[in-house]
C-alpha cells in the first residue's frame, strides 16, 4: 500500500456519485475508483458510468485495466482483489449478490463499508442480507470483525436492524452537492408531476401506482420514471432525459410524494425544492425527521393533500408561495459543508481500525478439518469414488502447504467391513455416523449458538451427521458424496455436494415428492460439483443450480490395476478362475436399479442366444446381482419372464453377486468385452476399468458415455437399449469383432496419463475457496 489513500467506490448510483466522491475527497482521500459496468436490472434505472476518475489514480494502467473490466456486483475475480489489495484502503459496496459480500470476505484486506440508503419498513438489511447470502450473512460478517462498516446514509437505519448490524453503524450522511435553489418554476400545465418507476414489474411501485390514480384521478397528471414494460396510460411517460425531466419540474403545477417510509427516501422531492417547485407529501416519512413536520406541504391524510392540490390548480398563489418558500429548509439536511464534519469524524474513527488483527490466510488454514461425507450405504463404485475423493483432498491440501484434516464419514451399518477401507489414506480417520433429524425449534437453535445471528428457517427439520463427538461440528466444511438425501442439511458449514447424474430426468423411477427433495438439497449447497458436461446442464437446466454455484471438476478414476501387496491372492484367485472353464464370455456390471434397464437387456439376450446363436457366456456381477430377477417392479418381472422361456438363456447367463475387488478384476481381465447397459446417468468407471485391461466395451449411446468415451479415447462400441434386435445384433458382432477391437484401445500408459493427470487438483481448489 502506497501513502496515498484510495477508495474503491463499487457503486454507479449517479445523484450518489454527484455528493459522494466530493465528500470523500474532502475528508482526505487522495484517488477513487469507480466501476465501469452495472447489471442490466430495472433496479439499477438511476445508474450511470463515470471515467472522470480514472485520470487521478497513480496505479499501473495494466492494473486499472484488469480493475475496469471486472463485474464487481458478481464478485469480481481473485486477480482483481489482490490489486484492490494492493492499492486500496476501503471499500464502499452494495449488496446485490452473495458473490460480492463472499469475495470482499475472502480476498479483500482493508475496511469494507456497506453503503445503505433505507429500505421500506416491511424489510431491512439483516433479512436482506440473509435472502442473498442463504442465511449466512453474520457468519460472513464475522469473519470481517471490526473491518465492516454499517455504512448509514440517514442516522435512524439502524433502528430495525438486528445487533450485528447494528453494532458496526456508521453515519454517513446522504445530501447534494449544491442545494441552492433555482427558481424555474412556472406552474403553466395544471397537472400533478408524480415519479413512480418499474409499474408493470414492481409490486410495490404498481400498488402505488393504483392508489395515486384512485385518489386523484380528480386532476390531470403526468407520470415520470423508467418503465421497463409500457403500461398501458397515456399520462405514464416512461423515461425521459434529464432536459425533460427539469421541464416536467418547471411547467407542472405540483409534485406529490407520497411515501411515509420513515426508513428510505426517494432523491425527486429535493430536485423538486431546488427548482422552486411546490411539493406536497405525506406525513411520518423521512421528510419528517429532515424538518418537514411543520411545513404547510405536509399531509396527514389523503382528503387534506388532495384539498392542498386543488389550492395550487385553482391559483392559490400565496399558498404556493407560502410551500415554496417553506420547503427550502428540507435542504439543509442535504448541505453538503453542514454533512462533511460527519463524515471526517467517521473517516477519522475508521482510520482507527487495527487492520492487524485481521486473520492472516496461512491462520486461516490452520487445522481445518474437511468431513468427507457418504450420506447413505453405498458401495462399489460409489465407495471408491468418495475414498479417492477423500484422499485426493488430504493430498492436495499438503502439496499446497495448507494440510487440513480429512475425516471419512459413512453411515453405521453392516454392509460396512474394515478391508473395503484399505485404498483410504491411513492418515484420514473414519467415523461412522447416522443421520439425526433436528425440528424447528432445535435447527433455530443450533444455527443461533453457531453465530448464525439472523438465520430465517426455512424448512420443518433438517438433518446433522451423529457421530457419537459433535455431529460433525468440530469439522470447517461437509463435502456430501451425492445428493440423495430427504431432508435439507442444517447449513451450520459450508457445504460441497457432488452430483453424479440427474438419471431421474430420463427414467421416471424416482417419486416426485423425493426427487423435490433431492433437488432442494443441492439447490442450498454452497458448491455443486458435476464431472460431464451432460450432467452439468441438467443441473442447470432441470435442477435449477444456481450457475455461480456450480463447478464441473474432472472424473477421479480408481487406480484399478493390480497393485503387489495383494500379489499371492490374485494368482490365487486366477488359478480358481481358470478351472471355472467358462469359455469366452462377457462382463456386464449391474444392479437392480430401472435404469440398468434389465428387462430390456434380458430380452436382447434371449434373442442373442436363440435368434442369433450367441456363444459367449454372459457374467452378470455387481451388488446384489445373485438376486437381480427376485427384485420388485415391472423390470424384473419382464427380465424373469424372458429368463424362464429361454433354455438357452438359463444356461449362458452366470449371476456372479458382488464379487471382491480382486475377484472382479480376474473375471474383467478374461472377459471379451464389457457390456454397459444404463441410460441417463453419469457414465460409469467400468469401461476406463475394462480399457486397462485391453478389454473393449459396448455401451448403450447417450451423452454422458459419449463424453467419456472422447475424454479417455476409449473407442467403444455403441447400441440402443430401446431396441431389443440391435442390442441381440451388436452383441453378436462384438462376439465376432473383439479381438480385433483390443488393438485399438489407448494403451495402459496413455490411459493412466488421461485417468490420473493430477485431478484432485480441482476438487482441492473448491474446498479451499469455501475454507
Amino acid at each position: 500500500m502506497s501513502d496515498k489513500k484510495r477508495v474503491m467506490w463499487l457503486l454507479n448510483h449517479t445523484s450518489a456519485r454527484k455528493f459522494e466522491i466530493p465528500m470523500l475527497k474532502a475528508c482526505g482521500v487522495d484517488e477513487i475508483f469507480l466501476p465501469k459496468s452495472f447489471p442490466a436490472d430495472p433496479t439499477f434505472r438511476s445508474a450511470s458510468i463515470d471515467w472522470s476518475e480514472d485520470e487521478n489514480l497513480t496505479i499501473p494502467k495494466e492494473d486499472l485495466d484488469i480493475l475496469n473490466a471486472c463485474d464487481w456486483y458478481t464478485g469480481a475475480t481473485p486477480e482483481a482483489w489482490k490489486i484492490a489489495n494492493k492499492w486500496f484502503d476501503v471499500v464502499f459496496f452494495i449488496a446485490y449478490d452473495a458473490r460480492l459480500i463472499i469475495n470482499l470476505t475472502k480476498y479483500f484486506h482493508g475496511i469494507i463499508i456497506y453503503r445503505v440508503y433505507g429500505l421500506p419498513s416491511d424489510i431491512n438489511y439483516g433479512k436482506l442480507l440473509n435472502f442473498i447470502t442463504e442465511g449466512k450473512i453474520a457468519n460472513y460478517l464475522r469473519r470481517l470483525g471490526n473491518r465492516f462498516i454499517f455504512g448509514m446514509a440517514y442516522d435512524n437505519l439502524s433502528n430495525q436492524e438486528p445487533d450485528f448490524l447494528k453494532r458496526r453503524a456508521v453515519y454517513l450522511p446522504l445530501g447534494m452537492r449544491d442545494v441552492s435553489v433555482e427558481d424555474k418554476w412556472t406552474g403553466k400545465n395544471k397537472k400533478i408531476l408524480f415519479v413512480c418507476p418499474d409499474i408493470a414489474i414492481n409490486p410495490y411501485y404498481n400498488k402505488t401506482y393504483k392508489e395515486f390514480v384512485d385518489n386523484f384521478s380528480e386532476f390531470e397528471y403526468v407520470i415520470s420514471g423508467a418503465q421497463p414494460i409500457k403500461v398501458m396510460d397515456k399520462n405514464v411517460l416512461g423515461f425521459v432525459d434529464f432536459e425533460t425531466h427539469n421541464e416536467n419540474m418547471r411547467d407542472s403545477m405540483v409534485m406529490f410524494y407520497h411515501s411515509s417510509e420513515p426508513y428510505h427516501i426517494h432523491y425527486h422531492p429535493f430536485e423538486a425544492i431546488k427548482n422552486g417547485m411546490p411539493l406536497i407529501f405525506m406525513a411520518n416519512g423521512m421528510l419528517d425527521r429532515l424538518g418537514g413536520k411543520d411545513l404547510p406541504g405536509r399531509c396527514t391524510n389523503i382528503a387534506d393533500a388532495r384539498k392542498k392540490i386543488k389550492r395550487l390548480m385553482e391559483g392559490d398563489k400565496k399558498f404556493a408561495l407560502s410551500v415554496k418558500h417553506s420547503q427550502e429548509k428540507l435542504l439543509d439536511a442535504m448541505n453538503f459543508e453542514s454533512l462533511l464534519p460527519h463524515w471526517v469524524s467517521a473517516f477519522n474513527s475508521i482510520n482507527g481500525i487495527n487492520l492487524n488483527n485481521t486473520v492472516s490466510l496461512k491462520e486461516q488454514y490452520k487445522e481445518k478439518k474437511i468431513a468427507v461425507i457418504l450420506p447413505v450405504g453405498y458401495l462399489g463404485g460409489s465407495l471408491r469414488g468418495a475414498i479417492l475423493i477423500a484422499n485426493e483432498l488430504y493430498e492436495n491440501s499438503v502439496k499446497n502447504n495448507e494440510p487440513c484434516k480429512v475425516i471419512f464419514y459413512h453411515v453405521d451399518d453392516k454392509i460396512y467391513q474394515d478391508d473395503m477401507f484399505e485404498d483410504l489414506n491411513p492418515r484420514i480417520a473414519i467415523r461412522p455416523f447416522k443421520w439425526k433429524t433436528l425440528d424447528h425449534a432445535e435447527a433455530n437453535r443450533s444455527m443461533e449458538y453457531a453465530g448464525y445471528e439472523g438465520w430465517e428457517i426455512k424448512n420443518h427439520e433438517y438433518y446433522i451427521p451423529d457421530d457419537g463427538i459433535n455431529y460433525g461440528f468440530d469439522c470447517d466444511l461437509w463435502f456430501i458424496i451425492s445428493d440423495r438425501l430427504e431432508k435439507p442439511l442444517l447449513p451450520v458449514k459450508p457445504i460441497v455436494m457432488m452430483v453424479y447424474d440427474y438419471i431421474q430426468r430420463r427414467n421416471n423411477h424416482i417419486k416426485n415428492e423425493l426427487n423435490n427433495r433431492f433437488i432442494d438439497v443441492a439447490r442450498s449447497a454452497d458448491k455443486v460439483l458435476v464431472t460431464t458436461q451432460f450432467t452439468y446442464n441438467d443441473a442447470l437446466q432441470y435442477a435449477g443450480i444456481k450457475k455461480e454455484k456450480l463447478s464441473k471438476v474432472p472424473m477421479l478414476i480408481p487406480n484399478f490395476l493390480f497393485d503387489e501387496k495383494h500379489s499371492e491372492e490374485t494368482a490365487i484367485l486366477e488359478q480358481n478362475n481358470s478351472n471355472k472353464s467358462l469359455g469366452d464370455y462377457f462382463i456386464w456390471p449391474t444392479n437392480s436399479n430401472p435404469h440398468k434397464h434389465m428387462d430390456k437387456i434380458f430380452q436382447a439376450l434371449r434373442i442373442y442366444y436363440d435368434v442369433y446363436n450367441g456363444s459367449m457366456n454372459c457374467i452378470v456381477t455387481g451388488v446384489n446381482t445373485e438376486k437381480l430377477l427376485s427384485v420388485e417392479g415391472e423390470h424384473a418381472v419382464v427380465a424373469k419372464k424372458h429368463y424362464n422361456e429361454s433354455r438357452l438363456l438359463k444356461k449362458k447367463v452366470k449371476m456372479q453377486g458382488n464379487l471382491s475387488d480382486l475377484e472382479y478384476k480376474i473375471f474383467l481381465k478374461n472377459a471379451g468385452f464389457l457390456l454397459h447397459s444404463s441410460h441417463g446417468d453419469n457414465g460409469t468407471f467400468s469401461v476406463i476399468e475394462a480399457a486397462m485391461f485391453n478389454v473393449p466395451s459396448l455401451a448403450n449411446s447417450y451423452p454422458a458415455i459419449q463424453e467419456m468415451d472422447k475424454n479417455y479415447e476409449l473407442n467403444l462400441t455403441y447400441f440402443d437399449v430401446f431396441d431389443a434386435h440391435d442390442t441381440a445384433k451388436k452383441l453378436k458382432w462384438m462376439e465376432v469383432n473383439f479381438k480385433d477391437l483390443k488393438a485399438i484401445l489407448p494403451t495402459q500408459e496413455k490411459l493412466s496419463h488421461l485417468a490420473y493427470n493430477n485431478h484432485g487438483l480441482k476438487y482441492w481448489e473448491v474446498v479451499r475457496n469455501l475454507l
